[in-house]
């Protein structure tokens, strides 16, 4: 248990900020799936939306710094690959 009032309001506001970024995190992870399942069905149509949607997830992710600003560029750029080869 935190010994100080700070260190317990720390530790409150992590467990909110972990909550927050599980949140975003998961449904990173939702979308990654489905674009997997889009991808091997072969609908290119579900394919680009689903890169749009995830593109912004990302971009969004990034900004509020749950993903590391590189790690987001890294993933829209494989991502923008697999669009063009579909």
């Amino acid at each position: 248990m935190p010994t100080t009032t700070a260190a317990a309001k720390a530790h409150r506001q992590n467990i909110k900020a972990r909550a927050r970024n599980k949140e975003v995190k998961d449904n990173l992870k939702k979308l990654q799936v489905r674009l997997r399942k889009a991808q091997t069905a072969k609908k290119t149509d579900d394919v680009a939306a689903i890169i749009k949607e995830f593109t912004k997830a990302l971009d969004k992710a990034a900004q509020k710094k749950v993903v590391p600003r590189n790690t987001a560029a890294r993933k829209k750029s494989r991502l923008a690959a697999m669009l063009r080869r579909a």
